[in-house]
Parts: structure tokens; C-alpha cells; sequence
């Protein structure tokens, strides 16, 4: 993935549950309901959210990603890094709208693939935190595309920086900073930033405001969709 940061001991733990449960399953917490500030209502099942969000490789959750990884545009449109570019923090070639990596994979199937793998981390994640905003999952998304091994305490970390009375998105950007760091000593792991705080910071707030625009261009410009997404 672009940028992508090997967290060593988050990756040992993704990789452990992975091979005894499946994807990681986020402790259960008492989720807060969304403030006013949230631009989206909450939502309480994952199929409808997924389904509109996620239900095919042209979804505008998908969209939303590859605006982050620089592989679609707002409209959806593939880019060029789409068909296959150099991930700047790894080297490693990337395809896709995910920058899908380790793969002879065309692009679409790259997508197929990681669509699969994302629907169902979504699906354990609401099952678990079934009152985020629709900005917070398709944060937690995201997340889990540049760095899989800070994904499982992102929940986490956005429930006690919640307590900090933040916007939004800072929310969501101090979450995603925080996920990077090893709980047992400290440490900052985000190789692909050189374990810089300041660049890590800049990327995540950059990523969640691309996010946002795309939830607020569909909020616009079909506000019906809405409420089918955001329906209990």
C-alpha cells in the first residue's frame, strides 16, 4: 500500500489472529454516539453500510481509498498509479485501487481481492463498534489499507482521544497517529514516514480530508443514498 508501515509488533498480532480467528475482532467498547459536528448520521448494521459503501470495485467507499492511495479520482476515474506504480515507503510495484502488493494480479483482480478482504473487516468491525460515524469506518477503511497491523487498535485509540473534545477529522487524525505507536514500549513505527511524527501526521490528515470530500460530494449530490447507507 502507498507509504505503507511496518509495524512490527501490530503485524506479529494481525498475523496471529489471523491464522487462529480470522481478521483481527476489535474489543467490543461502549461506542459514544456521533456529535453534531459528525457530517453523517451513525449507523447499526454492516450490511447496508458495506453494501452501499463497499459493494463493488466502483463503490464510493472504494473511491474514497483510492483518492487517499492516488489511484481513483473524486469521479471514480482510474489513474495512471492504477494500472501499476512504485510504492514510494517500500519500493514494492503496486496495482490496483488499493496499491495491492506481493501479486501477479491484474489491477481488477487486485481489486476483487482486497474488496473481499476489506468487506469483512468492516463487517466484524460494526458488529463491534456499531455507533461510529460513516466518516469513522471509512477512516478505520482506510487505515487498514496503508497499515494493516495499526487497524485493530484504531477503535481504540479513537475512543479515548474522543474524551479530548475534538472535530472530527482531528479526531480521526490523532486515532490514526496513535495506531502507529507500539503499546509496549512506545516507539514510533512508521517506517515508511522515516518513524517521523510530523510527516505521519501531515499523511493522515491529508488521507481524512480526501475521505471526507468524497462522503460530502455523495451527501450533495445524492442525498438519498444517505439515508439507504446510513439506515438501521
Amino acid at each position: 500500500m502507498s507509504l505503507n508501515s511496518t509495524v512490527s509488533f501490530f503485524t506479529l498480532f494481525h498475523t496471529i489472529t489471523r491464522v487462529f480467528w480470522g481478521e483481527p475482532v476489535i474489543p467490543a467498547q461502549v461506542a459514544r454516539t456521533s456529535t453534531p459536528q459528525n457530517i453523517l448520521h451513525p449507523i447499526t448494521l454492516a450490511e447496508p453500510f458495506t453494501d452501499f459503501w463497499f459493494g463493488s470495485p466502483d463503490a464510493p467507499g472504494v473511491i474514497a481509498i483510492g483518492m487517499a492511495e492516488g489511484t481513483r479520482t473524486l469521479d471514480g476515474v482510474r489513474t495512471t498509479a492504477w494500472y501499476g506504480h512504485t510504492d514510494p515507503g517500500n519500493s514494492r510495484y503496486n496495482v490496483g485501487t488499493f496499491s495491492h502488493q506481493h501479486t501477479d494480479l491484474s489491477p481488477a483482480q487486485a481489486d476483487e481481492l482486497e474488496l473481499k478482504i476489506l468487506r469483512a473487516k468492516l463487517a466484524v468491525l460494526i458488529q463491534a463498534q456499531p455507533h461510529l460515524s460513516t466518516l469513522e469506518y471509512l477512516a478505520a477503511a482506510d487505515l487498514s489499507i496503508q497499515a494493516q497491523g495499526a487497524f485493530p487498535v484504531f477503535t481504540h485509540h479513537l475512543e479515548t482521544v474522543r474524551e479530548r473534545n475534538l472535530k472530527p477529522v482531528a479526531t480521526i487524525v490523532e486515532a490514526r497517529v496513535r495506531s502507529f505507536y507500539n503499546p509496549i514500549n512506545g516507539h514510533l513505527e512508521a517506517a515508511g514516514f522515516n518513524n517521523d511524527v510530523t510527516a505521519l501526521r501531515r499523511d493522515q490528515l491529508r488521507r481524512t480530508r480526501v475521505i471526507e470530500r468524497k462522503v460530502r460530494d455523495i451527501k450533495l449530490n445524492t442525498p438519498e443514498a444517505m439515508t439507504i447507507a446510513n439506515r438501521p
